[in-house]
């Protein structure tokens, strides 16, 4: 059995990846453990299990409910985990947080160089800490998880919003953009996008369970295919060890 770790910032990326990889393995020959771990010294099961102890792949996926607090915990817990037979480490979080906005100053708005500074650190921070810098691998949704949902067009019209109505509704063509490099705060845009059908949007667990649903695996396969979403191919690329 080839296992993984997978450490992400929240619960809506647990919720998010383990659809991913429950769709893209079409819930066949995979071990799914959801853990929560908000201080090093507890981690406690999550809801989310999906158990087959005659996979071929595990994952783990554990969320450590800060996004500051990815990277540490990896270092923190990878020795463990190499131990227990862990064959890679992945860490997801978002590109927008309370560090960024404070380093971003004026105007507000992406910054690839910024970008590049925040995943530069993390990556130096890595090769002089972890153990094995080699196996793990680090990742940022650019700006935010949500702007993954917004890269696939047909999972608003499964809501029964369709593109015209977010174009005259907010002016976007969800057709023609690339979100992760258009969206400041991708949340904010789903949050207008649901008040169309009067749905909110806060992150709450249904809420994210309620888009991903409406996700096929041939949906994230036309996004990784497409030209948008570059954060989202390069986490995807990670989730398999030949």
């Amino acid at each position: 059995m080839k296992k993984i770790a997978i450490f992400v910032e929240g619960q809506s990326e647990l919720i998010f990846v383990r659809e991913y990889l429950l769709k893209q393995f079409e819930y066949q020959g995979i071990d799914l453990e959801c853990r929560n771990l908000f201080r090093d010294e507890r981690i406690q099961s999550a809801e989310y299990d999906f158990p087959n102890t005659e996979a071929i792949f595990h994952f783990q996926i554990i969320n450590v409910g800060n996004d500051t607090s990815v990277l540490q915990r990896i270092l923190n817990r990878e020795q463990l985990l190499w131990n227990a037979g862990y064959e890679r480490i992945i860490g997801l979080r978002d590109m927008y947080s309370g560090d960024y906005i404070e380093a971003m100053k004026q105007p507000r708005e992406i910054k690839p160089e910024l970008n590049h500074k925040f995943i530069g650190g993390t990556n130096k921070t890595i090769e002089q800490k972890a153990v094995k810098p080699q196996n793990i691998k680090f990742h940022f949704a650019i700006m935010e998880l949500e702007a993954w949902f917004l890269g696939i067009p047909k999972l608003w019209e499964r809501k029964g919003i369709s593109n015209q109505s977010i174009k005259e509704k907010t002016g976007l063509d969800l057709s023609e953009i690339d979100p992760e490099t258009t969206f400041l705060h991708p949340a904010e845009i789903i949050k207008d996008i649901l008040k169309i059908i009067n749905e909110p949007y806060r992150k709450q667990a249904s809420e994210v369970e309620s888009l991903v649903s409406y996700t096929t695996k041939q949906d994230f396969e036309d996004l990784q295919n497409s030209q948008k979403c570059t954060s989202f191919k390069e986490f995807t690329s990670n989730l398999t060890i030949n």
